[in-house]
């Protein structure tokens, strides 16, 4: 079942990735996931366990996306039970989420942002949304939660409300035109990092990720010891640590 191909294929790699080279890290979209890795991998919980304290693997604090204007306001609330207060509990310790993915699910409830608060979420990710972008979602009790929208359409390898870049352009060339591409976004908020978003459906992203990170990187220790200039450096993160990273901008970003 789904469950199954994502402990084989996404969860277990990761992990073992995560071994191999300490910069890799991982965004899981629900608890749920890692619910059903434990039930099937009991004895690699104390890696999970590890892993997570590292912020190097993150879950959504939800226990599963779903369709908020279909639920009432307990089942809004009880996701978060079953979702970041399970995480705490079974994991313990550092052990804690303070995001949510909703990557499929596009409808929205105007009282999300409060109940986020409440539960001690501040982030979260959106899939379907029609303008890339880092914003501010308010609730109309004044509970806010910073959301970005760099998923479909516009993460990694694409350039956001542009044409497809094409196959074979060199890492070095496609990051620079995606920093320019959001020159607006960095001169509103002044943002000192841009996060990118490479996704697949249960599949773990492999070593040539780390590779072409590393790569990219040399070429800018070689522009900026030869050349005097100070290049952008690329890192590897969960979607938590790079909003975490700007939050000192939410005052300007746009609600």
């Amino acid at each position: 079942g789904t469950a199954d191909f994502r402990a084989e294929n996404l969860i277990g790699p990761a992990l073992d990735l995560m071994k191999l080279d300490s910069s890799f890290a991982l965004d899981v979209e629900s608890t749920l996931f890692l619910k059903e890795y434990l039930e099937r991998c009991p004895e690699r919980i104390d890696e999970v366990r590890l892993r997570v304290a590292e912020k190097r693997l993150s879950f959504g604090g939800r226990y599963t996306q779903f369709y908020e204007a279909v639920y009432g306001g307990e089942a809004l609330a009880r996701q978060m039970y079953f979702g970041r207060k399970w995480l705490k509990k079974t994991l313990g310790g550092d052990c804690d989420t303070q995001i949510v993915w909703d990557t499929d699910i596009p409808q929205r409830t105007l009282q999300s942002p409060q109940v986020f608060a409440k539960a001690g979420i501040k982030y979260l990710m959106i899939g379907r949304f029609p303008t890339p972008g880092v914003f501010l979602w308010e609730s109309p009790d004044g509970s806010t939660v910073i959301f970005d929208t760099y998923l479909y359409g516009s993460g990694w390898g694409l350039i956001p409300g542009g044409a497809a870049v094409p196959a074979g352009t060199p890492t070095t060339k496609y990051v620079f035109d995606l920093l320019e591409s959001q020159r607006p976004l960095f001169e509103q908020c002044r943002l000192a990092n841009f996060g990118s978003v490479t996704m697949s459906d249960y599949s773990c992203p492999g070593l040539e990720l780390v590779q072409t990170v590393k790569a990219f990187n040399n070429d800018m220790q070689v522009l900026r010891q030869d050349k005097g200039l100070a290049p952008p450096q690329m890192k590897l993160a969960t979607a938590s640590t790079f909003l975490a990273s700007i939050e000192q901008a939410k005052p300007l970003m746009k609600k």
